[in-house]
């Protein structure tokens, strides 16, 4: 199942763009899936689900859409700035 180590590096890097940012919790995360990219909506939420439990992930709605090309682009990661890191 490629879908899952795939998922896993998709949550690698948004997990690391939260952490950039100093999220403290995220809403909701936007992706577009490749039309060619072998991979559906379905096995791709189902890993998400799967992966994000017990990270700050795990309460994110998930919106995937279809776009061009083979991969998975982020396009957007909703939630709320952590003030206390913001000011450190």
């Amino acid at each position: 199942m490629h879908e899952w180590g795939i998922t896993e590096s998709v949550i690698k890097e948004i997990i690391k763009h939260v952490n950039e940012h100093r999220l403290k919790q995220i809403d909701k995360i936007c992706l577009s899936i490749g039309e060619d990219s072998d991979i559906t909506s379905e096995s791709l939420k189902f890993c998400f689900e799967n992966l994000a439990k017990e990270t700050i992930l795990a309460n994110a709605k998930l919106e995937i859409k279809e776009g061009n090309g083979r991969g998975i682009v982020i396009d957007s990661i909703e939630g709320m700035v952590d003030d206390e890191r913001k000011n450190n």
